[in-house]
């Protein structure tokens, strides 16, 4: 059987403040392509301990833009504002998972990278934006928290639209 609930999302929920901070941190990476790091070198993850039982999934179906591979177990919904994050177990590796999204239909990818223990993903489909973090835990499986909102040019976004300033060494506005 795999930790409870409480132990798979400890430390993992972000809440909005601490959500709206690293969309912030994202949103100021800047450009107009997709950033997609490359994988590391391969990771042994027979190293871990194998996999139990997935948990009872719970149903998500309401959460409008949440993408989530058929191999999801949504176990959470937190709702903040305009914002849902829904944590779970995920029966792919951070890299399976890398890999899904970077093929994911219907999507704009705007971020995409891995670290071999860990996956995150941004992505846009024209009414939102989610940002998922996919963290592995045993052999063939991972944690996930999924932050999804609306993608609105005068509404919250995920994550939040940096502020349009000059760039270095231009004169400011005005000047």
């Amino acid at each position: 059987m795999l930790p409870s609930v409480d132990v798979l999302t400890r430390g993992f929920r972000l809440g909005a403040a601490g959500f709206l901070l690293a969309g912030s941190l994202l949103g100021a990476c800047g450009g107009d392509e997709p950033r997609a790091a490359p994988s590391p070198q391969p990771i042994d993850y027979s190293i871990l301990a194998p996999c139990t039982d997935p948990p009872e999934p719970i149903d998500v179906r309401d959460v409008d833009g949440l993408r989530l591979p058929d191999s999801a177990y949504p176990t959470a919904v937190h709702h903040s504002g305009p914002l849902t994050q829904v944590d779970g177990f995920l029966a792919m590796t951070p890299i399976e998972a890398r890999e899904h999204y970077a093929t994911e239909a219907g999507v704009e990818l705007l971020l995409l990278e891995d670290e071999g223990f860990e996956a995150e993903a941004l992505l846009a489909d024209g009414t939102h934006r989610m940002y998922i973090v996919v963290r592995v835990i045993c052999a063939t499986g991972s944690e996930f928290a999924a932050t999804v909102g609306p993608d609105e040019p005068d509404g919250p976004t995920v994550p939040p639209r940096p502020a349009v300033t000059a760039p270095v060494g231009a004169p400011a506005a005005g000047s």
